[in-house]
């Protein structure tokens, strides 16, 4: 969960459906943002940004959002598409704007974690009995294969503990 005060207020983005933050739709392939209040109130819609690449003709079926560590970036993962697609986040207003969907080692992306230094993003990939490693840009957000697969039955879902 990520949360950030602005000028206008509250600006959100949550890991489930859950309005009126950040969300994902299953079933429309939409990635949705709104800004509430301190109290949770939608203050206004922000805008709606599709979650698979340009041309993509068969169903929508988004599964999850995580923000980066460093607040820059958000990712979506797709299971119609067999994308993880990135976004930069604006800051000042809250919009986002597509950095790219990487498809090249992600199958039937259920869950993805993203570790807490912000390096790396881990996709569970779900139809392919396997969780691949991607590389993520600092500057940039791009996500680029690193060339480590591991295999693991059907896995569905993962969470990372930060270790000192």
């Amino acid at each position: 969960m990520y949360f950030e005060w602005t000028g206008g207020g509250l600006l959100g983005y949550l890991f489930v459906c859950d309005p009126p933050q950040q969300t994902i739709d299953e079933l429309s392939e939409a990635l949705l943002a709104s800004r509430s209040a301190i109290t949770g109130a939608v203050q206004g819609f922000l805008q709606a940004v599709a979650t698979e690449p340009p041309g993509y003709m068969g169903p929508p079926s988004g599964a999850e959002i995580a923000v980066h560590p460093s607040g820059d970036f958000l990712y979506a993962s797709n299971r119609g598409s067999q994308t993880i697609t990135g976004y930069r986040i604006d800051r000042p207003t809250g919009m986002l704007s597509v950095i790219g969907h990487t498809s090249q080692g992600v199958n039937g992306p259920t869950n993805f974690v993203i570790d807490p230094s912000g390096r790396w993003l881990y996709v569970n990939n779900s139809t392919a009995d396997s969780v691949a490693q991607f590389a993520v840009g600092p500057e940039t957000g791009e996500l680029t294969p690193a060339g480590r697969t591991t295999p693991v039955p059907v896995p569905l879902m993962m969470a990372l503990r930060h270790q000192d």
